[in-house]
């Protein structure tokens, strides 16, 4: 594995692909094209698949996210072959976009990016695929941009089952404060999903909102310390993913408010779920197939270089996790994005 930071078990890849006829009609917007697959460019016959050259541009690395990711590209090359090259671009749109450049330039067999901003980048990945490079999109799609396949979670549905699980908690009113994350197109999505369920449950008012600072100026942590110090009567806090919701958590064990503030987040994985685990006031996230997604990604772009057709679009799974299901299910509960493990322990997938 090479690092390109600096320059400016498997996910069952035969699991099937859930399309509506709205994201076959995105899918094939996204992918420059008409249909549900994208043929393949047979380059294998030349080269073998041990000689491959794949890299990966991702907008973060340290978070349980990325480890699955890694873990699935990883396993991907060792299944099918194949060297890797990561580039991280610490939440750095230039530098993404910069990195993109540098890595189609380099001619690899297969780029696989995780944006940092889908509109954002859609310059860069749509020059890297008309330079000929084949584009796999990860967690998102990118306007105007050429991609063999897209594989991402349904951000959407995932803001909505949260706000569904917090409403249903707090009875339909309360008094609430949300952590956004519009960094991303697709991530930003969460919040739409859940304000889309807020228009059913005009008792429960927002009384305090704050959106991720990529800078690090403000965290989570500061921002929910703030929530609670200006709300004393705040009932909980919605959160668009994982990092936050486990610091509001301790901000409101600080306060000690945890009898009656409670936090919800999205992304799952072993740290979430060990904080779930301890039934402290983060009590539910919505958790996706991080390791299956990428290692799909990883299987699909090996298969479109043998000549093989792939899906254009792909959704992931995801599970509502809280601490009752896994109290249910153990510690194998941590590798539950690892192929047949969620059917295993009897998870069904949420969407």
């Amino acid at each position: 594995m090479t690092d390109f930071s600096d320059t400016d078990d498997t996910g069952g890849v035969n699991r099937r692909t859930f399309l509506t006829a709205a994201s076959v009609a995105a899918a094939a917007t996204t992918a420059g094209g008409v249909g549900l697959f994208t043929p393949g460019i047979a380059r294998a016959q030349s080269k073998a698949a041990a000689d491959m050259k794949f890299a990966f541009s991702t907008p973060f690395s340290g978070q349980d996210s990325f480890s699955g990711q890694i873990g699935g590209l990883n396993q991907g090359i060792k299944d099918f072959g194949g060297e890797l090259t990561i580039a991280d671009a610490s939440f750095d749109l230039k530098k993404q976009n910069d990195q993109i450049s540098a890595l189609a330039a380099s001619k690899p067999d297969a780029l696989i990016i995780l944006p940092v901003d889908p509109v954002g980048v859609s310059n860069a990945v749509d020059a890297a695929a008309k330079s000929g490079v084949p584009i796999f999109l990860m967690d998102s799609y990118v306007p105007n941009a050429t991609a063999v396949t897209a594989g991402f979670h349904n951000n959407f549905g995932m803001g909505e089952i949260a706000m569904e699980y917090m409403a249903n908690r707090l009875g339909g009113k309360g008094k609430i404060a949300v952590m956004e994350l519009p960094i991303n197109e697709a991530w930003g999505a969460r919040d739409l999903g859940r304000r889309a369920v807020l228009k059913r449950y005009p008792d429960i008012e927002i009384v305090a909102s704050w959106a991720f600072d990529p800078t690090g100026k403000t965290t989570p942590r500061s921002a929910a310390d703030g929530f609670l110090a200006a709300h004393p009567d705040l009932d909980a806090i919605w959160c668009a993913w994982d990092n936050a919701a486990m610091e509001a958590s301790l901000a409101i064990l600080a306060a000690g408010m945890a009898d009656r503030v409670f936090t919800t987040g999205t992304d799952g994985g072993p740290a979430a779920f060990e904080v779930l685990r301890s039934g402290g006031p983060f009590s539910f996230t919505c958790a996706q197939s991080f390791y299956a997604q990428a290692y799909d990604l990883l299987a699909f772009a090996h298969q479109h270089l043998q000549g093989e057709a792939v899906p254009r679009m792909v959704i992931n799974p995801v599970y509502a996790v809280d601490k009752a299901l896994l109290d249910a299910t153990g510690p194998e509960a941590d590798n539950y994005d690892k192929v047949g493990v969620a059917a295993s322990l009897g998870w069904v997938r949420a969407l």
